[in-house]
C-alpha cells in the first residue's frame, strides 16, 4: 500500500541538508545523498553495513564520515553506545488499582553540554528526576524536542496529519506561555 504524503505534489523548494548537530566532516549533504543513491541503485537497498563497506574505499565521499576516526576511538564510542543502550533498555511497569498499566524507563538520560556529537548523556533514576525540578525540566525539554523531531520527520504523512497538528499546536502554545 502506498503512503500518501502531504504536500508532495508541488514542493515550492527542495533543499538537502544535514540534521542539526551532525558532524559532517567537510562533506556536503548533497554529495552524501548522491553517494547513497549510487549505493542504493548498485545494491538495491541501503543498510549501515552496506554503507560502511562502500565507504571503506579512501576515495569514497562517505569515507571521512564513516572512517574519520581511528579504530580504537570508534570501538570505544561503539562500546559506550552499547552501554548506553543497556541502561536505557531497563524499564519499569506499574499496575494501578484500576488495572491501568504505566511503563517507562528506570533511568532518564539527561544531555550534558556540547552540541550534536559533543554532548554526553548522564543517566538518573526516575525517582530522582521526579524529585528534582531542574532535572524534570530537562527531561521534559528532551521529550518536547523528540515530539518536534517526530513532527519534522513524519509531518508529510497524511495519516498522521491530526497528530502532527496537535503536536504543533501544543508546542506553539508552550512557546507563547514562556
Amino acid at each position: 500500500m502506498a503512503t500518501k504524503t502531504a504536500g508532495a505534489d508541488k514542493p515550492s523548494r527542495i533543499r538537502i541538508r544535514w540534521r542539526q548537530g551532525f558532524r559532517a566532516r567537510g562533506v556536503r549533504a548533497t554529495t552524501a545523498k548522491a553517494e547513497l543513491e549510487r549505493i542504493r541503485k548498485k545494491r538495491g537497498a541501503i543498510s549501515g553495513e552496506v554503507v560502511a563497506q562502500e565507504a571503506k574505499r579512501r576515495g569514497s565521499p562517505l569515507h571521512p564520515l564513516v572512517y574519520g576516526e581511528s579504530d580504537t576511538k570508534a570501538l570505544a564510542k561503539y562500546r559506550a553506545s552499547l552501554a548506553a543502550d543497556l541502561v536505557a533498555a531497563i524499564q519499569i511497569e506499574y499496575t494501578q488499582a484500576d488495572g491501568t498499566v504505566i511503563d517507562g524507563p528506570v533511568y532518564y538520560g539527561i544531555r550534558q553540554g556540547g552540541v550534536g556529537g559533543g554532548q554526553s548523556v548522564l543517566y538518573y533514576p526516575r525517582e530522582a528526576v521526579g524529585e528534582d525540578e531542574r532535572m524534570h525540566g530537562l527531561v521534559l525539554d528532551e521529550a518536547l524536542s523528540y515530539l518536534e523531531g517526530f513532527r519534522r520527520r513524519y509531518g508529510h504523512l497524511q495519516e498522521l496529519r491530526s497528530i502532527n497538528a496537535a503536536i504543533r499546536r501544543y508546542l506553539e502554545g508552550r512557546k507563547k506561555r514562556k
